[in-house]
């Protein structure tokens, strides 16, 4: 089937592209991973009876780009792909390129996000998108792939587009690809607020009023914590009904809010005729040093909102990211919970890691996980210190850095014409002080663990004898 042809029954008929060029200071940044971090999202608006407008926003860490001398400043910039598959078939793709300049390195904060924007026409059904991102002058990537319900928007009931979540919105007239009716409206595609951005701000359109009818309609907004219960309502405004059609830009303060997910609710009534719609999104609320006193230990209270976070966290990641992060976790997993989360469709599985990190957590009255992070970080040092043959994460160091944490002190030994090189990592507090003997075996820079005083593991007081440049049977394992 022609190319073009499946174009059209896919009904993928225009797309824009552009960057924000100015720099958005954003909330708190979450860890980064060894991969491009990048936020996307979709919000879908009414044609016609038949076709639904879908803009997909993206969100790019400006500090995770590497920037390059170009003239008088630096430049960095990102390539954006983006296919459209339906059925196993793909529909089409589309990539192009946006760049960022800054005078100095100190211009670049980890507070700064640069933004895109695709629009699409489709028919209604479900789509799978998958996304990539690349640094222009790093081998620095990351993907998403996710599905998307296309709905429509019939003409002869009222309804409401999706919910665009905004880092700002501002009256302007001038065209570009982030104006809509008159606003100039800059996403927010990490649904991410709190005491970085405290402001959160949404836009709606409102379909089929009951209009020229002299009569008016009703906005209210609800907040809904993770449990569905109310926790904030604004409205209800009233305004006269001015077109079938009309627009809603609303906002509210969200530091009263305690770190956690939440669910948006906009309700709209059409006074002339009783007919009511309502839409919902999900935003969330993360606060590196968060202000609510909460109660310190793994209570069922809390327990709701830090499980939320790093589930929230993990809501966009591909199951190849998630299968990457717990085969690094293995070293202290059960084999019962290794088994478990091998049983897991995608979505177990993020739910799963939440739980698995929350578990290990070791000071749950922060919505930081700090366990985490610093695992993570190990994980991130051995892989990029000690691969080789192996990953850096599965060889002997990089197992003992995982399951012990960083050694007090190491004490390194170069090779000479008649000894191998070799390691001793010092843990002093460690069972009353223990070491770890790492040696070169091979001469291939891979060390191997061949002594160690730590019960249940591997204890050869003659250790020495591998140092001998001499041949000696490999250990088993």
């Amino acid at each position: 089937m022609p190319r073009l042809h499946i174009i059209r029954i896919a009904a993928v008929l225009v797309f824009f592209t552009c960057m924000q060029p100015a720099v958005v200071r954003g909330q708190d940044v979450l860890p980064p991973d060894s991969t491009l971090n990048f936020a996307v999202d979709v919000a879908q608006f009414r044609i016609n009876d038949t076709l639904t407008l879908a803009e997909i926003y993206f969100a790019v860490p400006r500090s995770r780009l590497t920037f390059q001398p170009e003239g008088d400043s630096l430049e960095a910039g990102f390539e954006i792909e983006i296919g459209v598959h339906r059925d196993g078939e793909e529909l089409v793709t589309e990539k192009w390129l946006s760049r960022t300049f800054a005078a100095s390195g100190e211009d670049v904060r980890d507070s700064q996000t640069l933004f895109s924007l695709a629009r699409f026409q489709f028919r209604a059904g479900t789509y799978v998108l998958l996304a990539r991102v690349r640094d222009k002058n790093s081998t620095l990537s990351g993907q998403k792939l996710f599905p998307v319900d296309i709905q429509t928007f019939p003409s002869d009931s009222l309804a409401i587009s999706s919910l665009e979540f905004a880092s700002e919105i501002k009256k302007n007239q001038a065209q570009s690809v982030y104006t809509k009716n008159g606003y100039r409206i800059i996403p927010n595609p990490t649904a991410l607020y709190g005491s970085g951005m405290p402001l959160l701000l949404f836009y709606a359109e409102i379909y089929n009023l009951s209009f020229p009818a002299q009569a008016n309609y009703t906005t209210v907004c609800r907040v809904l914590d993770a449990a569905g219960k109310e926790v904030k309502r604004f409205g209800a405004k009233e305004r006269r009904i001015a077109g079938r059609s009309l627009v809603e830009i609303s906002g509210f303060n969200v530091l009263p809010l305690q770190s956690g997910s939440y669910v948006l609710e906009l309700e709209v009534q059409d006074k002339h005729n009783g007919a009511v719609a309502r839409q919902r999104k999900r935003f969330f609320i993360f606060r590196t040093q968060d202000q609510e006193n909460l109660t310190a230990g793994k209570s069922e209270s809390n327990r709701d909102y830090f499980v939320d976070a790093l589930h929230y966290y993990y809501r966009d990641k591909s199951e190849d990211v998630l299968d990457e992060e717990f085969e690094a976790a293995r070293w202290i997993a059960t084999n019962k919970e290794i088994d478990i989360y091998s049983s897991l469709d995608v979505q177990g599985k993020r739910k799963f890691l939440a739980n698995f990190w929350y578990e290990h957590d070791s000071d749950t009255t922060t919505v930081r996980n700090e366990f985490r992070e610093d695992y993570l970080e190990r994980v991130h040092y051995a892989n990029s210190n000690f691969s080789g043959f192996k990953i850096g994460s599965k060889t002997d160091r990089g197992r003992i850095l995982l399951m012990y944490g960083k050694p007090d002190e190491i004490d390194r030994f170069p090779s000479t014409a008649n000894q191998r090189s070799y390691e001793i990592w010092n843990y002093y507090e460690l069972e009353g002080g223990v070491i770890f003997v790492f040696v070169d075996i091979r001469g291939w820079g891979e060390y191997q663990l061949v002594h160690s005083t730590v019960r249940k593991e591997l204890n050869d007081p003659e250790w020495q004898r591998w140092l001998s440049v001499q041949p000696v049977q490999p250990i088993n394992r």
